[in-house]
């Protein structure tokens, strides 16, 4: 599944009706960035939401403290907080995956593997999302469900924003919230998928050949150590009809507290909520809190978390304090020790007015963990126990220090970040002199023209400015940055870069994977991926960026003929959308939620119907 999303927007337009761009940058009506086929990569950030009814409803609504930090620059460089688009697109990316998922076991064998008994309906599939991915990919599984399919045989969930509690900007109540995870969650797990046999891997097996290797088995595997000296026998298990949950408590992205994720508080036990009724004088609802199993119901259902920290403990109680290791036997776990910090973020930075910042926007902003907030975290015990990198991609690593309080790393701006600090024109970047001059520059455009004439516009700067000179008689004539310069500089400037936030440090080491991730995938057959014609296929209509010439290409494959009715005509409608931003009508796309979403919305929890009035009775109908 693509991570680019395409909205139905406007580009702003100047006076004369051209498209309004920001350092070349184009931009939709309210500020927002978009790419030179006026889509926002990944979706506007703000517009993320914590449950699935909210996707199919209105778009983000900007509140005044937000726009007052993007105005100011409070919010930095990298964040533009602006109203947003309906959120409709999560319900299109949904409806690709499921439909992806669906075309994968629908597909007819080839000669080969049809002999061999091999179909492709038995194709085992795992999903791991990310983020607001995690979302889109519960949404699919209810809409497979729906259609009477098979669903992902294993679920991933990483750094989730999706919440169990009630929350300030979501109108969704915690108890549908929970009763929409359970049932998806069950509908993945109840049924596990036994076709093939895992014993049917073996080496001498006739059907798959040993794919799994030399000396596997069903219940025990081999595999070099860390150092690749030495080989370690390591628990095979079947992970079909499982879903995982990867949560960092550190992440300050799904902590803050419109969207209070599970990829940052992880699953509690139980989650308490305010239940109302109606009093018995009928005058208006009461309410009590009520206590609603959540792990303590997930626990039966196939369901797993791990807790990736940041935190290093004194385990062994030797004064020696290490990384607190994933994979460890199950067992209920403190999110925050008794000398550990509750707070989400650091509460210390790498000057004292860094310090003070991280202290405010933690207080600002998030939820901080409790005392004695425990986990259940079940997920299967590793051999060996994974020591977790939570720092990769940081040019200054953050972590806890002999001595030093807890620091959050610095990185540097990807290529996404980059474009959103150009679309910004509230940000700040550098300004070069052009020229002094003792007289006063009343116009700055003949600079300008002549600076920018036949360059691209990624090599033309925009904003000119004439200042005085500080120490001598005269003006500077200043531009600033272009495009290019500003990316060259963000490369390797140390104040380009930016706190850590750790919503994605489990997905940015590869040791990770290969020592957690590759154990909770869900191993099987993947026929559809033999034929090279099928699996070019797949691998198009899981790109949504279909131009014209991608979806030429994508038609032009000698399967796609046999694709379903309903798969080609999405195809088609992506592609428009993709082209001209034209939603995909409901026959497509159906902005009816399904069945095992359960929506109510926080009014209609704190009004609950009235009981019916007591009947009158008609006294004169008895003898006195």
């Amino acid at each position: 599944m693509n991570p680019l999303l395409r909205f139905t927007l406007e580009t702003a337009k100047d006076k004369n009706n051209k498209d309004v761009r920001v350092r070349g940058q184009y931009q939709d009506k309210k500020g927002n960035r978009l790419d030179k086929h006026f889509a926002k990569a990944g979706g506007f950030f703000a517009n993320a939401t914590n449950n699935i009814p909210d996707m199919y409803g209105a778009g983000f609504k900007a509140p005044f403290k937000g726009k007052a930090a993007t105005y100011t620059g409070a919010s930095g460089n990298y964040v533009y907080i602006a109203d947003a688009p309906e959120r409709r697109y999560f319900v299109l990316a949904a409806e690709r995956l499921a439909t992806l998922i669906g075309t994968i076991r629908s597909i007819e064998p080839s000669g080969a593997a049809s002999a061999a008994n091999l179909k492709p309906i038995n194709d085992t599939i795992t999903v791991l999302g990310h983020s607001q991915g995690t979302i889109i990919t519960l949404l699919a599984q209810a809409l497979l469900a729906q259609r009477g399919q098979r669903c992902a045989d294993c679920v991933i969930m990483v750094d989730s924003p999706y919440s169990v509690y009630t929350t300030e900007e979501s109108s969704q109540t915690a108890r549908a919230k929970l009763k929409t995870l359970v049932d998806i969650v069950n509908e993945v797990t109840k049924q596990p998928y036994s076709v093939p046999q895992l014993a049917e891997f073996l080496i001498a097996h006739e059907r798959h050949g040993g794919r799994a290797g030399k000396g596997w088995t069903p219940t025990k595997g081999t595999r070099k150590d860390k150092s690749g000296k030495n080989w370690i026998t390591f628990d095979e298990r079947d992970n079909r009809g499982k879903v995982y949950l990867y949560f960092c408590p550190e992440d300050t992205v799904v902590a803050l507290s419109n969207i209070r994720g599970i990829g940052t508080y992880g699953v509690p036990d139980y989650v308490h909520t305010n239940t109302y009724y109606w009093d018995p004088n009928r005058t208006r609802p009461q309410s009590y809190d009520e206590k609603l199993p959540a792990m303590e119901e997930l626990k039966n259902k196939r369901f797993y978390q791990r807790m990736w920290t940041r935190m290093e403990r004194d385990q062994n109680f030797d004064g020696k304090y290490k990384r607190v290791l994933v994979g460890t036997p199950p067992a209920r776990v403190p999110i925050r020790e008794a000398d550990e910090r509750l707070s989400v973020g650091p509460e210390a930075g790498w000057s004292l007015l860094g310090s003070a910042k991280a202290q405010a926007v933690n207080a600002a902003t998030q939820v901080s963990h409790t005392r004695n907030d425990i986990r259940f975290i079940n997920g299967e015990e590793l051999k060996p126990p994974c020591d977790p990198d939570l720092y990769g991609g940081e040019v200054v690593r953050g972590g806890p220090k002999p001595g030093y309080a807890d620091r959050a790393g610095q990185v540097a701006p990807d290529d996404v970040l980059m474009d959103v600090a150009l679309g910004n024109k509230y940000a700040s970047f550098e300004w070069k002199t052009v020229e002094h001059t003792l007289l006063p520059v009343l116009n700055v455009d003949k600079y300008k023209e002549a600076f920018n004439a036949n360059k691209d516009v990624n090599d033309q700067s925009q904003n000119w400015q004439v200042t005085p000179r500080t120490l001598l008689p005269g003006f500077t004539v200043e531009r600033e940055e272009t495009p290019n310069e500003a990316r060259k500089r963000m490369k390797t400037d140390p104040d380009a870069c930016d706190d850590n936030n750790y919503h994605s440090a489990v997905l940015h080491s590869p040791e990770n994977h290969r020592w957690v991730t590759a154990m909770d995938v869900a191993i099987g057959q993947a026929v559809s991926l033999d034929d090279p014609d099928w699996r070019d296929l797949l691998i198009r209509m899981a790109d949504w960026k279909l131009d014209s010439a991608a979806a030429a290409a994508l038609a032009l494959n000698p399967n796609h003929g046999r694709l379903s009715k309903h798969a080609k005509d999405l195809i088609d409608a992506t592609a428009e959308y993709y082209q001209s931003g034209t939603f995909p009508a409901e026959k497509i796309v159906s902005l009816k939620m399904p069945d095992l979403v359960t929506s109510e919305t926080q009014a209609q929890e704190k009004n609950p119907a009235p009981p019916p009035p007591a009947p009158v009775i008609d006294w004169g109908r008895f003898p006195t």
